[in-house]
C-alpha cells in the first residue's frame, strides 16, 4: 500500500476505536503561507481555543489566522498547540495524521516537530508521511520512522486483479513487471490502455503510456531536476528521467491489546522504471541522468 493508503487505514482504525482524528496534508501552493498547515489541522478545534489561558489562546488565534495582532513567538505558538491538544485529549484520545510533510509550510513543520517530541504520558498519537529523500523542514530526530517498501509479486498481482479484473492475466503480469511494486502505478497504468490492449498482450506497446494522473505527477517531478554531465551514455528514457516514485509498503499492524507507537514518520522508497513513458509535451527536455536539487520537491 502507498503511504496515503496507510494513513487512511490507520485513521479509520483509530476512529473505530473511539479516537478523534485530526488530519492535514501539505500542498505546494500553500507551502509559503506561514501556519497554513496548522490552520488546516486545527480547524475542528477552533471553537475550543477558549480552554487555553488568554496569552496562549490569543497567540494561537493569530497564528492560524482567526485573530488579529502581531505575529506570535514560535515557542509561544508551539506551546499553545501542545497545551490545546493535551487539554482536548483529556476528554478523548487524539491522533494527528499528516500527509506530504515536505509541502507543509516551515512554521507548521516546526510546531509539529515540537509537539511530536512531547507526547510521552499523553493520549495523543502522531503519524506523518513523506517521500524518502525529499527535503523537509520537519525535524524527525528522536522519532520512530518506518520505510514502506514496494509490494511483493503476490500483493501486486492481488491488487491488479482487484482493481482491474477485466485486464487479462498476461497483460497484468506485464504491468506488474513495469510497476515494480508501485501501488499507484499498478492501479493507474491499465487506465491508459485501450480495450484491445487490456485483453491482448501483443497489442500492448513496448513502452507503457501513463494515465493523466501519472503524467501530472512525474512530469512535475522531472521538471524540478537538474541535468548533470555523464561520463557514459545516457540512461534516461522517454522524458529523460530514469527514476520513478515507489510508494509501496507494509501496512503497520497492531497486536491485540497493544497501542500504536506514540509518534511515527512514514517514508517511501524510490526505484527505476525504464518502461514508463511521459509525453514530451508535458515534461522537461530529455537529458542525461539527473540528480535532485538541494531545494524542496513535491
Amino acid at each position: 500500500m502507498g503511504k496515503t493508503a496507510v494513513l487512511d487505514a490507520v485513521a479509520t482504525g483509530a476512529l473505530r476505536d473511539g479516537v478523534r482524528v485530526l488530519r492535514a496534508a501539505g500542498v505546494q501552493f500553500e507551502a509559503d503561507i506561514s501556519y497554513a498547515g496548522l490552520n488546516q489541522l486545527l480547524v475542528p478545534l477552533f471553537d475550543d481555543f477558549d480552554v487555553l489561558d488568554p496569552v496562549h489562546r490569543d497567540a494561537l488565534r493569530v497564528a492560524v489566522g482567526i485573530g488579529g495582532g502581531p505575529a506570535p513567538d514560535r515557542l509561544l505558538t508551539s506551546t499553545a498547540v501542545l497545551l490545546l491538544l493535551r487539554l482536548i485529549s483529556a476528554r478523548t484520545p487524539l491522533l494527528l495524521v499528516i500527509d506530504d510533510l515536505p509541502w507543509l509550510d516551515r512554521a507548521t513543520n516546526a510546531v509539529l516537530g515540537f509537539v511530536a517530541r512531547r507526547l510521552v504520558g499523553s493520549r495523543i498519537g502522531f503519524l506523518a508521511a513523506s517521500r524518502t529523500g525529499s527535503d523537509s523542514f520537519f525535524e524527525s530526530s528522536g522519532l520512530t520512522e518506518r520505510r514502506l517498501e514496494p509490494l511483493d509479486d503476490a500483493s501486486s498481482a492481488e491488487l491488479l486483479a482487484l482493481a482491474h479484473p477485466d485486464v487479462s492475466p498476461a497483460v497484468r503480469r506485464r504491468i506488474a513487471a513495469e510497476a515494480r511494486g508501485n501501488p499507484l502505478a499498478l492501479v493507474e497504468l491499465p487506465m491508459a490502455l485501450s480495450a484491445e490492449q487490456r485483453t491482448t498482450l501483443a497489442a500492448v506497446p513496448g513502452v507503457l503510456p501513463l494515465s493523466e494522473r501519472l503524467q501530472a505527477m512525474f512530469a512535475s517531478r522531472v521538471a524540478g531536476l537538474w541535468p548533470v554531465r555523464s561520463a557514459g551514455p545516457s540512461t534516461s528514457h522517454g522524458c529523460g528521467s530514469s527514476t520513478a516514485n515507489v510508494c509501496g509498503g507494509c501496512v503497520p499492524r497492531r497486536r491485540a491489546g497493544s497501542s500504536w507507537p506514540r509518534h511515527w514518520r512514514l517514508s517511501n522508497a524510490w526505484a527505476p522504471s525504464p518502461g514508463w513513458h511521459v509525453p514530451r509535451r508535458s515534461c522537461a527536455p530529455a537529458a542525461s541522468p539527473h540528480r535532485q536539487p538541494s531545494g524542496r520537491e513535491p
